[in-house]
């Protein structure tokens, strides 16, 4: 329990920097706000929260509330730039709720990856070297050309990842084999979000 509460507030900065970050790129460094557009880097903050917390229940609530605290923070200063518009807040309510359960399973994705066993371990890394590849995939058909070399980069972390992160050796065949296949289904699963988002009002990249 000890651990958790300590994830969890260990979570909230890095949640804070990471919303102010985002935010910041579309109002200062506007060519970063195609990398902060991206769903990875933020599911990768909470991926890397949950492994620094070290076991799943732990993981889950650090993900969560790194994502939902960079969420609310990336909408307070899009707020305070001038930025309210009607019906930002059923757009905020949205993606607070996505915040939640996608840092969640996120977070415990590194958790498990930090203290679990073979097989968990190298689902924790299909999920989110899968996440890569599927995003990189979906968006090269919606992104505009030169945000291209942005996408490839994604896609060769995306192979990248399992060799860098799975272990015992002997599994990485498996494991590359289960992103390929993820990337599918997790590339569907984003454009769910994207949609069901714009249909909310969301008028993000």
């Amino acid at each position: 329990m000890r651990r958790t509460v300590i994830a969890g507030l260990a979570a909230v900065p890095l949640g804070v920097l990471l919303g102010v970050a985002g935010q910041e790129a579309e109002e200062v460094a506007r060519p970063l706000r195609w990398v902060f557009a991206l769903g990875v880097p933020w599911l990768a903050v909470c991926w890397a929260a949950g492994a620094f917390a070290g076991r799943t229940p732990a993981g889950a609530v650090a993900g969560a509330v790194a994502l939902t605290t960079a969420t609310g923070a990336y909408y307070v200063l899009h707020v305070w730039h001038g930025h309210w518009r009607l019906g930002l807040a059923a757009v905020v309510v949205g993606w607070g709720a996505a915040s939640v359960a996608a840092g969640a399973l996120y977070g415990a994705a590194g958790g498990a990856w930090r203290t679990g066993r073979a097989p968990v371990r190298v689902a924790a890394v299909v999920l989110l070297a899968g996440t890569m590849a599927g995003e990189a995939i979906l968006l090269a058909g919606e992104w505009p050309q030169q945000v291209t070399p942005l996408l490839e980069l994604e896609l060769l972390a995306a192979a990248v990842a399992p060799f860098l992160l799975v272990r015992p050796w002997r599994v990485l065949p498996v494991a590359l084999a289960l992103t390929a296949a993820a990337a599918l289904l997790l590339g569907a699963a984003e454009h769910e979000v994207r949609e069901t988002m714009r249909l909310a009002g969301w008028t993000g990249l």
